[in-house]
Parts: structure tokens; sequence; C-alpha cells
């Protein structure tokens, strides 16, 4: 990943955004960003079916307010159902919020895929429009 510091010795803070399936790709990223020094502020987590009325205003709204406060968000779209570079509806909304804050509150915030997706993947004509505009980038290793 190429990190991008804000000033030195500061901590980036980062949201992780994918699918909950990839369990355990999901923890490999946050052991990455972990061991790069990196803040994880959210995740995705899993909410009981049985408490999912409950809990899920919360965690959606705590969600949501981890990007704004954070300085990356990072699109972990893994290749799932065989589709490769897969984003489901939910995690769209979630880079498209991203998005919102960079170009309407003039937010200093990366946005991050981890690859480009397929065709196959509802938003990816967006995803592609976004990436030709520069609004959004690219995983690249770190060097």
């Amino acid at each position: 990943m190429k990190k991008i510091e804000k000033n030195e010795g500061d901590i980036m803070r980062v949201v992780i955004c994918g699918n909950l399936k990839l369990k355990e790709k999901l923890d490999y990223w946050k052991n990455y960003f972990e061991r790069h020094n990196y803040e994880i502020m959210d995740y995705p987590r899993k909410v009981s079916k049985e408490k999912l009325m409950d809990l899920y205003p919360i965690t959606w709204t705590e969600f949501y307010s981890n990007i704004k406060l954070s300085d990356m968000v990072f699109v972990m779209n893994e290749d799932c159902n065989d589709v490769e570079g897969y984003i489901g509806s939910e995690v769209f909304a979630e880079l498209a919020y991203g998005l919102s804050l960079k170009l309407v509150d003039k937010k200093d915030i990366d946005l991050v895929l981890l690859k480009m997706p397929s065709e196959k993947v509802a938003c990816y004509d967006d995803i592609k429009l976004w990436l030709d505009l520069g609004w959004i980038r690219l995983y690249e290793e770190e060097i």
C-alpha cells in the first residue's frame, strides 16, 4: 500500500469495507494495516439475526461515522461468488459516501479499491468513471 502521511508521525486512520463472508481475507487486511501502523477505525462485523433489528442501525451509523473520521476507505473487493473484484450494494454505498465527503465537504480522504472489478459488477461503470476522474484509486503494493 502506498502510504500517504498526513504529518510526519501521524497515524493514518482506515475503514475497511468489504463482504463479511470473506472473513479470512478480512483478517488478512486487518493484520496488514495493523502491521503498517494504520489505525483501523472500523471493518465489517457480523450482527446476529436475533439482534439484527436492534444492532444494525447502531452498527450502520457507527460505520458511517467512522468513514467520516477516517483518512482512508479501503474497499476489500476480493473475488466472491465467481465474480472478480466483487462490490456489493452496501460497499458501493460506503464508497459513494466517502466520495461525497471528498467532493462536497472537501475532506482529505483516500478512497482505495483492492482491484478493478469485473464488468459483471453492477457498479462497474461508476467505478471506472471515478477511477478515470481520479476520485478513487487502485491499491498499490508498498515498495
